[in-house]
């Protein structure tokens, strides 16, 4: 009776535990499922036998092999987009034209709504006598590569525009994210027109010839297959393999308008900067959704296919400029700059920096009183040939960032490659917000400019031309917490005057390997994280009627053979030493008035003013408060004990300091003089 009882209760739970699970497994069916995406996007079936082919509301779809035999043409209007569902070819033993615009291409793609590369074919064109015709045309996602090697045809055709013995027009094309070549070439009867346009991305070259294919010497050869000024970079293989012939094609040999490497035939190596590399894809993984209007396919401002062309033939009609790589050409707006500049800039008017900037080789820019420049990226002049800037106190020129251009913009570059012009020559410019100026031409003149914030350096000057004929002169500027150094001049000849450099993050002025021909007159160097004047490797400049005032470590130092003579100049209240001279250095100092360095705290001691004191003669100089106007104003007090205590070079006396000597009048920038507060960054 036991058993029993105990058997129907071990049924019963058995049955409990089946009703509970049934229960779970029939729990409410989702009410809105996931419809997963389909494979192939919607199209209008093409008819492979027309012979016009208008633009549609929606994309054609092709679904068998597209074959254009001999005798007939294929016109494809302005804006239409045909895809492909397999690996069809399009077999033109006829002709097609298809030529799209700026504004409406022509696409050739895959059906596929997930596109990958290899998802078709691509373009037999084997038509000796009236070749097919491409303008404004996107190719992508096809060119499949096929691995057997008996398949006659996929080893004759081995790209996306195949050419047998024909001589296609292709021109401001893209070819993008094909599996195998953008464009091959076989047989001697081979001589396309391939101009102005981009090859990116692709598996496998960008131009590949085999060793039928007659190659030109130069542009232009009649007869011979045209491929130049096209951009070949960011092909997964090498750019160009034409035939046994590897000393022309993708060799660089020269620079173009633009001053970038091309080979003879000016086709550019480089990143094409389409747009989509720049917004949601990078080249090596673009992204799978590019528009179907092409418009993602355009060229960024600092596209170095823009204006890629040739000077004075096929002008891009969108805006009048030399002929750009691509189908989407860049519209340069009213008041962009980008790119090659030249001429004068209108006075008064906010111009738009866009990218880089070159005044090429025999040209020159300039920017008038009144100017400002606003950039929208980490974006450099680039001087070759020379540049005028025209500003003065009252109207100022001004480069700074944009409201969209981040945090800096590049700074100018000063390069020694112009011999037509006299250097350049900047005057009343503000510049905010950069990252460097270098200066690498002899003679180049600033005067009366405010550098304000450079993020890296004030100013580098390296132009390595110790002869005082060639100095790059600074006068009447201000330096403004720039970043390691105010000025550093290697093996240049220098001359600082009436300048005031302020809170840099390292030294204030730094020079090495100057020789004697460095001149420091009437400035004021002060409140820099470390030293205010750096000498190193035999740097012996003349300094006259300066102030070296609260840095954070000396004064100034010298290092290895540095003679510097001071005159008339004050260095006073350093965080450490004065002048700290070492390895076999001679400052020769003449009536300066050195004072008030405590190196460790609570010990005011002369000793903390020259380093090593027994080594440096200082017979004339002072060791005496200067009292200056104020902690960031230093012009003398009346009874300053500096006052007609410095003497002229005539014997004359004189105030020591940056307002002695006969240059001294006032120092800094324009109205920024050396008495005023902080400084703006914007």
């Amino acid at each position: 009776m036991k058993a029993m009882v105990k058997s129907k209760l071990l049924r019963g739970s058995l049955l409990s535990l089946l009703i509970i699970a049934g229960l779970i497994g029939c729990s409410k069916p989702d009410s809105n499922p996931v419809t997963p995406p389909p494979e192939f996007r919607d199209g209008i079936p093409l008819d492979v036998n027309a012979t016009y082919i208008a633009r549609a509301d929606r994309p054609y779809i092709v679904s068998e092999n597209w074959v254009i035999p001999e005798g007939r043409t294929v016109e494809i209007q302005a804006g239409t987009e045909i895809m492909f569902d397999s690996l069809w070819w399009v077999d033109v033993a006829g002709k097609i034209t298809a030529v799209g615009t700026a504004s409406q291409p022509i696409i050739f793609t895959s059906a596929r709504t997930s596109p990958a590369m290899g998802q078709w074919r691509g373009f037999k064109l084997h038509n000796p006598t009236d070749p097919s015709r491409f303008e404004h045309c996107v190719f992508s996602w096809g060119a499949f590569y096929d691995t057997d090697t008996t398949n006659v045809e996929a080893q004759t055709y081995r790209g996306m525009l195949a050419i047998n013995n024909s001589s296609p027009v292709i021109e401001r094309c893209v070819v993008v994210a094909n599996q195998n070549n953008a464009v091959y070439m076989t047989g001697a009867g081979s001589a396309p027109r391939i101009r102005y346009n981009v090859l990116t991305f692709n598996d496998a070259s960008a131009v590949r010839a085999d060793t039928s294919v007659q190659l030109p010497e130069g542009v232009g050869e009649t007869g011979r297959p045209d491929v130049s000024y096209n951009c070949v970079g960011g092909n997964h293989a090498i750019s160009f393999l034409m035939g046994y012939d590897s000393s022309r094609y993708g060799v660089k040999f020269q620079t173009n308008q633009n001053l970038d490497s091309c080979d003879r035939f000016f086709n550019i190596d480089l990143d094409p900067k389409l747009t989509y590399m720049g917004d949601t894809g990078t080249e090596a993984d673009p992204p799978r959704t590019w528009l179907r209007d092409g418009s993602d396919l355009a060229l960024q401002s600092c596209s170095p296919a823009i204006d890629a062309g040739p000077a004075g033939e096929d002008l891009d009609q969108v805006d009048n400029t030399r002929a750009d790589m691509g189908t989407l050409p860049y519209v340069q707006s009213g008041g962009e700059l980008r790119g090659v500049v030249s001429g004068t800039l209108n006075a008064g008017i906010t111009y738009r920096m866009s990218c880089n900037v070159r005044i090429n080789p025999g040209t020159i820019l300039t920017i008038p009183a009144g100017t400002h420049i606003e950039t929208t990226g980490l974006y450099t002049i680039e001087v070759h040939g020379k540049l005028i800037v025209d500003g003065n106190s009252t109207s100022r020129a001004r480069i700074s960032v944009g409201a969209t251009g981040g945090d800096l913009w590049g700074g100018i570059r000063f390069f020694n490659t112009d011999s037509l012009f006299t250097p350049s020559t900047v005057r009343g410019l503000d510049m905010v917000d950069y990252k460097v100026v270098d200066v690498y031409k002899p003679g180049v003149v600033f005067e009366n400019c405010l550098f304000d914030h450079g993020f890296d350096y004030g100013m580098q000057i390296a132009t390595q031309t110790p002869d005082f004929t060639d100095t790059v002169r600074v006068a009447d500027c201000t330096f403004n917490a720039c970043g390691l150094y105010g000025i550093k001049a290697d093996s240049s000849a220098t001359t600082i005057r009436n300048t005031v450099i302020r809170a840099s993050r390292g030294r204030g002025i730094w020079l090495r390997n100057a020789g004697t021909a460095a001149e420091i007159t009437n400035c004021i160097v002060h409140s820099n994280v470390t030293v205010g004047l750096a000498l190193e490797a035999f740097s012996s400049p003349v300094l006259t009627n300066n102030v070296f005032a609260h840095n954070g470590y000396h004064g100034m130092d010298m290092t290895n053979n540095c003679d510097p003579h001071l005159r008339n100049t004050i260095v006073y209240h350093n965080d450490r030493y004065g002048l700290y001279v070492v390895e076999s250095s001679t400052p020769v100092l003449d009536y300066n008035d050195v004072f008030g360095h405590v190196y460790i705290s609570g010990q005011n001691s002369t000793d903390w003013n020259y380093m090593p004191a027994d080594r440096i003669a200082h017979l004339t100089d002072l060791n005496a408060d200067p009292q200056f106007a104020g902690e960031t104003d230093f012009h003398l007090s009346a009874s300053s004990p500096c006052r007609n205590a410095g003497m002229n070079p005539d014997g004359s006396p004189t105030d020591m300091g940056a307002f002695g000597g006969p240059n001294g009048g006032s120092v800094g920038a324009g109205a920024i003089r050396q008495s005023s507060g902080g400084l703006a960054s914007k």
